[in-house]
């Protein structure tokens, strides 16, 4: 075997290994169970569509579960029982990170994977489990991460 064969083997033994990390990843947030768009509609005590119209909106983050074909909407953006008010500025955040916008990740995934792994600008904390308590810095990295030149790493 040449250097160029062992290379590209070398390549798709790590894609296949990333797959099934991402696919193990999806697995483990989804068995977390968070409400369906119907019962986010429960839960806001609104009517059928809002949880939907919350997502177009870009104030509701829902990622696409193909075993129930709806979408479930993680928990950290839900405080007393209402959707977190500093949501909406997370998500447009967000949604400045390329390949982070509703266009191009209408699944959810990208930015949920992003919100569940840990962040050094956060001490190594997840994003998702500092918004409860500190929005405004979990904003920060968002938008700093928007600006920021990858080659700057």
């Amino acid at each position: 075997m040449t250097y160029a064969s062992s290379t590209i083997v070398g390549k798709q033994e790590w894609l296949q290994s990333a797959s099934r990390a991402t696919i193990a990843l999806r697995n483990e947030l989804l068995s977390r169970k968070w409400p369906t768009t119907s019962q986010v509609d429960e839960l806001l005590g609104a009517g059928p569509g809002t949880a939907a119209e919350k997502r177009q909106q870009g104030a509701l983050l829902g990622v696409w579960a193909d075993h129930l074909q709806d979408f479930v909407h993680p928990l950290f953006q839900f405080q007393h029982g209402e959707i977190n008010p500093f949501t909406t500025q997370l998500l447009a955040a967000l949604a400045k990170i390329p390949g982070f916008t509703p266009v191009d990740d209408p699944g959810g995934w990208r930015r949920v994977f992003w919100l569940h792994g840990a962040i050094m600008a956060l001490d190594n904390r997840v994003p998702a489990e500092v918004f409860g308590v500190d929005p405004q810095a979990v904003i920060a990295v968002a938008r700093r991460e928007a600006i920021s030149d990858p080659n700057d790493w």
